[in-house]
């Protein structure tokens, strides 16, 4: 690491040298500022990710957080390459849109499993408790019962891995076609519709996401939660809004392309603007995902680890993810032929007991005698088919070692997490 940051300090003096002697023009040095944020978030990036491959102890949870730590690197690459190749942009931004999809199911997925494994039969311990009162701005509905607020928080955020890719890929389309005019608030133009989806979808998941964390926040404590909502918060949300905001800005003429601008005209303006800053963004984004999804927790020199090519392929499975926005989408749908007299077929549901079924811990599932609009989650199955091997929900990291050492294993059963209000906010 140590070699490595002084061969770049020496070519990064040489390359600003020589680009000053050449009086380079803007762009240039936009793509030189831009790389240089990149090639240091990178080596903190790598060096966190193949801490957890080492120390792949705890493979449930530790695959999760690598996936999530895998969007810096991913963001930064595809935003400098989009900013050098300003005609490849839309095909580049386009993975990275889908890969923000992956993170969040990542992120609620490793949320779950954390209480899961605490707390089995958590809903039933939710469903003892009082109901769960919505925050601003939907104080006024009727509060959210156990069942009903973990399976519409978990179905709240995976609606935005479903629709995020598909919007991205219309948007795509739209952009080939000639009908997509970004920035454009015309009415034959697919960007303002296309936005306004995405800005709905994402707006609901962060508010399950946050209502989540201020009613399971006691539970979650050891994990230190609130530094990787932040993290989530930052590079997602707020890099989506940028974009919007710089969009607008540039259609309405208050940011303007430059003469010496030479492969940036009006319409790539805005995205040039949106992957510059996602350049520099992830640097700070890599050192915020450093700790905030340390590996250190899983330390463990006296336990027996897979290899390091193990580790990869299993760090890299999707078999879960499949399956939960399969499951996802048959759920939404079910619920949906309900409200509008449509009787679907039905099929069979996996086996998770079957051979291969070791390989996911799945998210949802729900049962057909659900008295909760067909959203209701069963939590037997998950001790039931535990395999007994490092896959097993009982083999996770020991958190509680950690300063921040959670006292308990009971939800608390304080009105804290129960009594937003409509004055409360939606910040964390």
């Amino acid at each position: 690491m140590a070699v490595y940051t002084l061969l770049l300090i020496v070519a990064i003096v040489l390359i600003g040298l020589d680009l000053d002697a050449h009086k380079a023009d803007t762009h240039i040095w936009g793509w030189f500022v831009g790389g240089l944020f990149v090639l240091f978030s990178l080596p903190i990036s790598f060096w966190g990710i193949l801490q957890h491959v080492i120390n792949y102890n705890k493979p449930v949870l530790q695959r999760c957080e690598i996936r999530i730590m895998w969007m810096v690197p991913i963001y930064a690459a595809d935003a400098w390459l989009a900013l050098r190749f300003p005609t490849a942009a839309i095909y580049l931004d386009t993975i990275r849109e889908c890969y923000e999809a992956y993170v969040i199911y990542s992120f609620i997925n490793y949320l779950l499993l954390y209480l899961w494994e605490k707390h089995p039969f958590l809903e039933r311990e939710l469903m003892a408790q009082p109901d769960v009162k919505l925050s601003f701005p939907f104080c006024k509905l009727k509060p959210w019962d156990g069942k009903k607020f973990l399976n519409r928080c978990k179905h709240g955020v995976l609606q935005y891995t479903v629709i995020r890719p598909i919007t991205t890929s219309l948007s795509l389309i739209c952009e080939l076609s000639g009908v997509y005019h970004e920035g454009d608030f015309r009415a034959d133009s697919a960007w303002p519709y296309l936005t306004f989806i995405d800005s709905v979808s994402q707006t609901w998941a962060l508010y399950c996401l946050v209502l989540f964390y201020k009613r399971m926040k006691e539970d979650l404590r050891p994990m230190k939660p609130l530094n990787k909502f932040l993290c989530i918060k930052f590079v997602i949300f707020l890099s989506f809004w940028q974009d919007v905001v710089i969009s607008i800005l540039v259609a309405i003429g208050v940011i303007k392309g430059q003469a010496d601008w030479v492969l940036y005209d009006t319409k790539k303006v805005a995205a040039g603007i949106q992957d510059f800053a996602i350049c520099i963004e992830m640097f700070f984004a890599a050192i915020a995902h450093y700790f905030a999804f340390p590996h250190h927790p899983y330390v463990d020199e006296t336990q027996e680890k897979p290899s390091f090519f193990q580790a990869l392929c299993h760090m890299f499975k999707i078999d879960d993810v499949t399956s939960d926005v399969r499951d996802h989408v048959r759920v939404v749908g079910k619920a949906a032929s309900r409200t509008f007299g449509v009787n679907l077929p039905t099929s069979q549901h996996r086996s998770y007991g079957t051979a291969g079924a070791e390989d996911n811990v799945p998210l949802i599932r729900y049962s057909h005698d659900s008295d909760d609009d067909s959203m209701a989650v069963s939590f037997d199955y998950r001790l039931k088919s535990a395999p007994a091997d490092t896959e097993s929900l009982v083999n996770f990291a020991d958190f509680e070692n950690l300063p921040a050492a959670h006292q308990g294993n009971s939800t608390q059963t304080t009105t804290n997490g129960n009594s937003d209000s409509c004055s409360d906010s939606a910040n964390l």
